[in-house]
């Protein structure tokens, strides 16, 4: 547009019969208007707007040589204001450098002079105006418009008030979330320790069956379960003793039958004895002196003997062999002796050597041998009876092994035999399972059997 020559551009869509708002807004920054511009003549649907005037200057003569005119529509800005002031509690106002209100979100100060347009102007964190407010103020550029956000303080302080109770009720929320978790935790904790307290006193009342079963995987899992353990391991020791205390009754019950009058055979030996020796057989005199010594330990009331007095007595008894097979025996024997001094159940030896004698030996032949040896393997003690006597079939030594590997029995021990079952059996009895006889052996190839027993010193044998 030219203002000398009163000529205006219009786009080709708006009216071009209204230009008289422009001399009503040439002179002003920001004007109201009920006359619209012509921009907005085509805007049937708008309210009242602000036109803004900028007259353009040539640089050199400083002649008016056109305008530029900007309007602005209060409904757009409404629209854009109610959409982020909603549930708010605040309120905008955009004014002129003079005060007038452009825009008011509440449309109560609308085209006319803010009262509190100075106070406004003040920085302080709270502004008295209808009532205290915080206020924030924004100048826009160089248009002389400006910009003010007001919250009352009684807003806030609702607002505030409202955060403080829902924080309130958050914290209340989660201390009871807390305190029944927490209450759920110590009431299973308590539930299981009382079920462990049970089978406790169930134990010491001589329940072992008592056996806790508990879910989970925490530290009162674990005391369930080395309970568990130890009510099994006491059930089979007590379990062991009772069986060994069974077999130890029947052993005496035999003894005490075979002890009729022994001092009345030790003296019918000794005469036996003196009668051959002068008669000039002397031989037969030391075979009965070693029966007597053999008789007199063997039912000696002492359950335990050492290595060395137990591998004594089978030097003994093999002597007496010597003697009957007139040197056709040869006997090997080795004690060590770190094992000289511990202690094993009586009768352990002499039956394995028993066996070759009945069932292995060769009358006829010249070269019979036996070797009898005892080490000690760090906590253990190894005893190998090794013979080169008839061996035995693959069925009969499978055989053997099989009743070898069975459960200890409290009734194998009521006969009169000493086998080698009977040596394993006692063994295990005495030892527990780790412990016990084994046996190799071939036909015609001899037979090997080992014995594996606890190194125990002294009193330290049950």
């Amino acid at each position: 547009m030219n203002p000398g020559s009163q000529r205006f551009y219009y786009p080709s869509e708006i009216p071009q019969d209204n230009p008289g708002w422009f001399d009503s807004t040439v002179n002003h920054q920001w004007q109201l208007t009920d006359k619209r511009s012509v921009l907005w003549e085509a805007r049937k649907d708008s309210g009242p707007v602000y036109s803004y005037t900028h007259i353009l200057k040539d640089t050199v003569s400083l002649q008016k040589y056109g305008a530029i005119v900007f309007d602005l529509n209060t409904d757009a800005i409404k629209r854009l204001v109610e959409s982020k002031l909603k549930d708010r509690g605040a309120k905008m106002l955009l004014m002129t450098s003079g005060g007038q209100v452009i825009y008011d979100s509440e449309n109560r100060y609308q085209g006319q002079i803010y009262p509190y347009w100075l106070q406004l102007q003040e920085q302080k964190d709270w502004v008295e105006l209808e009532e205290p407010s915080k206020v924030n103020v924004l100048t826009v550029g160089n248009t002389g418009m400006t910009i003010a956000g007001i919250i009352p303080k009684s807003r806030i302080e609702q607002s505030m008030h409202t955060i403080r109770l829902s924080l309130i009720g958050i914290t209340a929320l989660c201390i009871a979330v807390s305190f029944m978790f927490t209450f759920t935790i110590i009431r299973q904790y308590s539930k299981k320790i009382r079920k462990i307290v049970t089978h406790i006193r169930r134990l010491q009342e001589g329940d072992l069956s008592a056996r806790i079963v508990l879910t989970g995987e925490d530290e009162l899992q674990d005391i369930s379960q080395n309970f568990n353990y130890m009510c099994d391991r006491l059930e089979t020791y007590i379990d062991q003793v009772y069986r060994s205390e069974i077999k130890q009754k029947n052993a005496e019950l035999v003894a005490m039958q075979a002890q009729i009058n022994p001092h009345f055979l030790y003296n019918t030996l000794e005469s036996i004895r003196m009668k051959a020796i002068t008669s000039g057989a002397r031989d037969v005199g030391q075979m009965i002196y070693i029966l007597a010594a053999l008789f007199r330990d063997m039912i000696r009331k002492q359950t335990n003997v050492t290595l060395a007095e137990e591998m004594e007595m089978n030097g003994m008894y093999l002597k007496l062999f010597q003697y009957r097979f007139e040197n056709r025996l040869e006997v090997e024997t080795y004690l060590d002796k770190n094992a000289a001094n511990c202690q094993v159940v009586k009768l352990l030896i002499q039956p394995v050597v028993e066996n070759y004698l009945v069932h292995g030996f060769r009358p006829e032949s010249d070269s019979n041998r036996i070797a009898v040896t005892v080490v000690r393997e760090e906590e253990n003690i190894v005893v190998r009876v090794a013979d080169n006597g008839k061996g035995m079939p693959p069925e009969k030594l499978a055989e053997i092994r099989k009743r070898l590997a069975r459960k200890p029995d409290s009734g194998a021990l009521g006969g009169g035999s000493l086998g080698l079952l009977n040596v394993n059996e006692r063994i295990r009895s005495h030892y527990g399972s780790d412990y016990g006889l084994t046996v190799n052996s071939g036909p015609d190839q001899g037979c090997e059997v080992t014995l594996k027993l606890p190194a125990v010193q002294g009193e330290m044998l049950p």
